[in-house]
């Protein structure tokens, strides 16, 4: 699961046309990073069966609904780490 989150989180950031794209052999292209550590296959499988909420209890006034839990169990474990006032870049 941890896998799976963290190519979530890489895949995010490293945007590209289709998902799959991720998963090809090219180099200049692909993120080795996510073939590596999971299988397209398996990635998939993953997405299409993970369900956060329960689909019978759908708030339809609340867009994040399918996600709220986990954004807010998210939310208190980053708050954990505290917000700084001032960083300095030049460290």
């Amino acid at each position: 699961m941890g896998r799976f989150i963290g190519i979530l989180l890489l895949i995010g950031y490293h945007s590209l046309p289709q998902e799959e794209i991720n998963w090809y052999l090219d180099k200049d292209i692909s993120c080795p990073i996510a073939r590596d550590s999971m299988s397209g296959l398996q990635y998939r499988n993953m997405k299409q069966n993970l369900h956060l909420a329960d689909n019978s209890e759908i708030n339809n006034s609340d867009k994040l609904y399918k996600v709220k839990l986990y954004l807010n169990l998210l939310n208190r474990k980053f708050q954990q780490f505290g917000i700084e006032e001032s960083h300095d870049l030049s460290k």
